[in-house]
């Protein structure tokens, strides 16, 4: 942030503002593998996960951790790629 506020060249802060949302991506990309890497495992094991499965009781704060995971992991990884893959082709 303070080499985007001290930039009196626009060329310059376009080009560094570029630099940073390419290393952001990269970052995003590589938790989005991991992200997918998670969600095949719990796939693959979803029967071992429905057997350990406990019902979540408010009062006494007890949830199955394993699915909430699961749950939370339900998104279309590819939708995501797309996203961010164009928003990195905007501002080549």
């Amino acid at each position: 942030m303070k080499i985007i506020l001290h930039s009196s060249d626009q060329s310059s802060l376009i080009k560094y503002m570029k630099l940073q949302i390419m290393e952001l991506s990269h970052e995003v990309r590589q938790h989005l593998q991991i992200i997918s890497e998670m969600s095949e495992m719990i796939n693959r094991n979803i029967d071992l996960i429905s057997l350990q499965r406990r019902h979540y009781d408010i009062l006494i704060r007890k949830r199955s951790e394993i699915s909430v995971i699961t749950q939370r992991l339900q998104i279309d990884i590819n939708d995501m790629d797309e996203h961010f893959n164009s928003y990195i082709k905007e501002y080549k």
